[in-house]
């Protein structure tokens, strides 16, 4: 959900869960996945709403700029949404081909199988 709600005078009430938003956070999940070359998947806006665009494309830079590799914005089918899409983000700590993962691709045993 939104890190915000409208109150009944219109104004912007900011809720607790928008600090899973912020570029601190995320910068807290990347030290904390970076060694073990984890994911950041979470679930981000949807692209059937314009003003989210622009939410989605700031978090496709903060990421990056944060140090997330291969930051990528996918998106499903849901009926009972009312956009009837629900969008989200896949952030790989570290770049899946680095050396640090053939190598350990190459640890791997395929049971005498060439």
């Amino acid at each position: 959900s939104d890190p915000f709600y409208f109150d009944e005078d219109g104004e912007i009430v900011v809720l607790p869960s928008h600090v899973l938003y912020t570029k601190e956070h995320f910068s807290g999940m990347h030290k904390l996945l970076v060694e073990n070359s984890g994911v950041l998947v979470f679930q981000s806006e949807t692209y059937n709403i314009p003003s989210n665009l622009k939410e989605i494309r700031k978090w496709i830079s903060d990421l990056s700029n944060i140090g997330f590799q291969n930051v990528r914005y996918g998106s499903i089918s849901i009926g009972s949404y009312p956009t009837g899409q629900i969008g989200f983000m896949v952030c790989h700590a570290l770049d899946a081909c680095s050396e640090r993962e053939d190598s350990k691709i190459a640890d791997y045993s395929y049971n005498g199988m060439s």
